[in-house]
């Protein structure tokens, strides 16, 4: 899935890791990041302390986009979830190409409507769906974004990402282990059957994912993300 931006552009390489805050609410974002390997996030605050990932960004999307475009504000924090190869680039560049192309235009108005769709889903998926479902379309997401099978995720960690308390994480971690489909320890959680986890999760995975690739199916000639 991954695309090229039909203009020149310098792009710095860096390695970011896991844990590291890319910015806070309110910070000015001044570069956008375009995952390589690696997979961002953005992370509200809860007043009891819990966290909950609003988005994930990995090679099929950027992180701070439009917010760089825009000179506009954080709205949360960016986190690394995790660690990998990762291009950033400065908000001038990209004012500049936005400003220079009608093509790279409107593939990043029709990014910002698949962007826009992902948090309404996000919203009925927070909403209506069990946690199980939610864990395992968190668990097939962040793997189609990682090379191999392997997630580098604690339960504390999946708990933090998806805003419920690590005993329930670690109950639905406990059945998807005992019924073959993942294997965990410690600090990792291996994939071991991804057809069987896709239809333990609810279809929020599916409807989100369609839509991001109709928008790459779709985008002028020439044109696309990395």
């Amino acid at each position: 899935m991954e695309r090229t931006i039909g203009a020149k552009i310098d792009a710095e390489q860096i390695l970011l890791e896991q844990g590291h805050v890319i910015c806070e609410p309110w910070d000015g974002m001044r570069s956008a990041y375009f995952p390589l390997s690696s997979v961002l996030s953005a992370v509200s605050s809860r007043e009891d302390g819990t966290t909950l990932a609003t988005a994930l960004r990995g090679h099929e999307a950027a992180f701070g986009l439009l917010s760089a475009i825009r000179k506009a504000k954080a709205h949360t924090r960016g986190a690394v979830q995790i660690g990998g190869p990762t291009l950033r680039v400065e908000a001038r560049q990209l004012v500049h190409i936005f400003d220079a192309s009608r093509e790279v235009r409107y593939l990043l108005l029709s990014y910002w409507d698949a962007v826009m769709f992902e948090y309404e889903q996000g919203a009925v998926c927070n909403a209506t769906h069990s946690v199980a479902a939610r864990l395992s379309a968190y668990l097939l997401e962040i793997h189609e974004r990682v090379i191999g099978d392997v997630v580098p995720f604690t339960h504390e960690d999946m708990a933090n990402l998806i805003g419920v308390n690590r005993t329930t994480v670690s109950l639905v971690m406990s059945r998807l282990r005992h019924a073959g489909i993942i294997e965990t320890d410690r600090a990792h959680i291996r994939i071991v059957d991804r057809r069987r986890l896709f239809d333990s999760g609810c279809d929020c995975y599916s409807r989100v994912r369609n839509r991001f690739e109709a928008l790459y199916e779709f985008a002028p000639s020439g044109a696309g993300l990395t």
